[in-house]
């Protein structure tokens, strides 16, 4: 008697641990799904914005009172009147522009390092305020690069394109993130 019922204690504390285990697995793949339900449109508006800001925007020569679709390109060139006019406009307004729900930091880069390429077109700005332009918690400074700095998220998404300045490429780099 006393066997069979170490036996069924057995049993009974091993298929406990497993259901337990199923549940636990459950419950994470229900979480994973949307989760990546958010990072998925979190890349759309990525991609989305990357091909904005390589545009010509529309009109094609648009300003802060004009602008319908923001784009920082003349003839696949970077335009650095159009540069200054976006560093101008107001976040929310930008991000209004846009279309898009997430938050997003701009910087440009090249070979040496992140380059204050805002404040290169436009020096009533100061070097570290030139390092970029997005979402006011990107804490950005210059040290004789910019050092840009991302709080920790839990989806964020970068991407990079090569784009002409000045006869040169630099890097366009884009951050979204929720």
């Amino acid at each position: 008697m006393s066997k069979k019922s170490q036996v069924w204690t057995i049993e009974f504390i091993l298929s406990f641990i497993i259901f337990v285990a199923a549940m636990l697995l459950s419950v994470k793949s229900i979480f994973n799904v949307y989760t990546s339900e958010d990072f998925n449109e979190i890349q759309r508006e990525t991609e989305f914005l990357s091909q904005y800001l390589l545009s010509e925007g529309f009109p094609y020569d648009w300003n802060n009172e004009t602008v319908i679709r923001i784009g920082l390109t003349t003839s696949k060139k970077l335009n650095s009147t159009k540069m200054i006019e976006l560093y101008n406009m107001d976040y929310e307004r930008v991000k209004y522009l846009f279309g898009i729900r997430s938050n997003f930091f701009i910087y440009f880069s090249n070979a040496s390092g992140n380059i204050p390429l805002f404040y290169l077109i436009n020096n009533n700005i100061t070097e570290s305020e030139g390092c970029g332009y997005g979402h006011s918690s990107v804490t950005k400074y210059y040290n004789g690069e910019c050092i840009i700095e991302f709080n920790s998220y839990n989806d964020l998404t970068k991407i990079t394109r090569l784009v002409s300045f000045n006869s040169s490429i630099v890097q366009l780099n884009l951050v979204i993130w929720r």
